[in-house]
């Protein structure tokens, strides 16, 4: 991991200076969160860790990178969602991806680590800062810990074990091994659990806007964490604080409204600086809708995901989006409106990067409830016509045992959840059906071949291992 840390400070010096003039109002940032100095006033707090969020949103000039687009993109290529216009060579959806390509370490472990690194520093600087006070110092922890639980979330679903670094020191941390993905899920829930009792409940600190980490997010990210982990009881404990406690969040009943900015189903987005590529547009939606008329998307769902979607299914309509091109009819997501073509440099965003969002709880909740969790097979299908009668769809009438309602709760999601995050080629993982379904999908993708069990993790970059003698490959690379 050495070659992604010398390069680490330069980064902060960039991003900070060119990320967060307008999303952040106060002083000039610091160029580097490393020195005793750097916590002296709440100003300075503010700016390292509001940098975090700057970073993750513009670690690429606002194209998709890692936690920004590149799970909805690269994972939708890897599982069954999406296609890519140009099939030549695209490693994730052929899914042959190789240790030696550069493609793994440029979107997902350069970056994760680069921010990691960022985040550890803040972490070291506040509870080092003596004349910060404690409520501020709180928060911001708070802060730095949800976003490090959500970082290494991913990771380990991505690559399974990887090292678990907390701390800045280069010569601890440069030749570290990897740590189980058991104890790296007790870390992230330690950090989301100091999450929720230092950060508050409404989006006070942000402006009304809900743009950083508070209670409610800590908690959402929680829920989905005991969900992974089968903690059921947990899964449907902090999903129900949020649909029932927390009084700031309902589904949104037209479905073009969810991923505007600051929806009422929202419960963070990442900030839009319109001052900046990809400007009004998200990093998701520059990068999958077409830049021209009459031309093909990047990106567009696969034949399997299109025909999962029920007769009369209004999400259908609303996040697909038709377009002819050379006589070929294309279904891309549309979840986001707003792409290249449409972007107003320096304009008004109207939609925000949705991190996390209401309808994914409901679903926590069924699922947990199906497996056992208090409300049982009945209440897990409430919870799933909910989701179902906001898309105009009848009520679940399927029998009541509970292979039947998970079956349909696993369709929902695939649904609900299409194109999002990588939710789908986590879910295939996770509920054991990642073999059953792609030994079908792979062969099917243009120029696909044979689907092999250990692609559904990605590998550990070479040139990391060049580095680390500690840092061993996923078996089958």
């Amino acid at each position: 991991m050495r070659r992604w840390i010398v390069t680490v400070l330069l980064y902060f010096f960039l991003f900070y200076h060119i990320s967060c003039r307008k999303l952040v109002e106060i002083p000039p940032p610091v160029n580097s969160i490393t020195t005793s100095q750097v916590f002296s006033d709440s100003s300075d707090v503010a700016a390292a860790v509001l940098g975090i969020y700057s970073n993750i949103e513009y670690l690429n000039g606002g194209s998709f990178s890692f936690c920004n687009g590149a799970q909805t993109i690269l994972c939708g290529l890897s599982s069954d969602e999406l296609v890519p216009y140009n099939v030549s060579g695209d490693q994730f959806y052929l899914n042959e991806l190789s240790p030696i390509s550069g493609i793994v370490s440029s979107h997902f472990w350069n970056p994760a680590y680069t921010h990691i690194y960022h985040i550890n520093a803040c972490i070291e600087g506040l509870e080092r800062a003596n004349s910060v006070s404690s409520a501020i110092k709180n928060h911001y922890l708070g802060e730095a810990k949800f976003l490090r639980a959500l970082l290494y979330f991913y990771m380990i679903n991505l690559f399974g074990d990887v090292p678990y670094i907390t701390s800045t020191d280069w010569a601890k941390t440069s030749l570290s091994s990897r740590t189980p993905k058991s104890e790296a899920y007790q870390q992230i829930i330690s950090d989301l659990r100091d999450a929720q009792e230092f950060l508050p409940s409404d989006y006070s600190y942000s402006g009304g806007q809900k743009t950083r980490a508070n209670r409610w997010a800590a908690t959402a990210l929680l829920a989905r964490v005991y969900l992974y982990t089968e903690d059921w009881t947990n899964a449907a404990m902090e999903a129900n604080s949020i649909i029932e406690n927390s009084g700031l969040f309902t589904l949104s009943a037209d479905l073009d409204n969810v991923f505007t900015c600051n929806s009422e189903e929202a419960i963070l987005q990442w900030q839009m600086d319109t001052n900046y590529p990809t400007y009004s547009a998200t990093a998701e939606g520059a990068e999958i809708l077409p830049a021209f008329e009459n031309v093909p998307p990047q990106y567009y769902i696969s034949e399997q995901l299109l025909a999962s979607f029920e007769p009369k299914d209004r999400r259908r309509t609303s996040w697909l989006d038709s377009i002819n091109a050379g006589g070929i009819a294309y279904f891309a997501p549309y979840k986001y409106k707003i792409g290249v073509r449409e972007a107003v440099p320096g304009g008004r965003a109207t939609e925000y990067c949705t991190v996390l969002r209401l309808a994914e709880q409901y679903l926590i909740r069924a699922e947990a409830r199906a497996n056992g969790a208090p409300g049982g097979l009945s209440a897990a299908i409430q919870d799933l016509n909910f989701i179902r009668s906001r898309s105009m769809l009848a009520d679940y009438s399927g029998p009541i045992d509970k292979i039947a309602v998970l079956n349909s709760i696993y369709h929902e999601r695939q649904i609900e959840l299409f194109v999002e995050w990588g939710h789908r080629w986590l879910d295939l993982k996770r509920i054991g059906k990642v073999d059953s379904v792609m030994n079908v999908a792979t062969p099917k993708k243009i120029g696909g071949h044979k689907w092999n069990r250990y692609q559904q993790l990605y590998p550990i970059p070479q040139t990391e291992r060049n580095f680390n003698p500690n840092l061993t490959q996923n078996a089958g690379y």
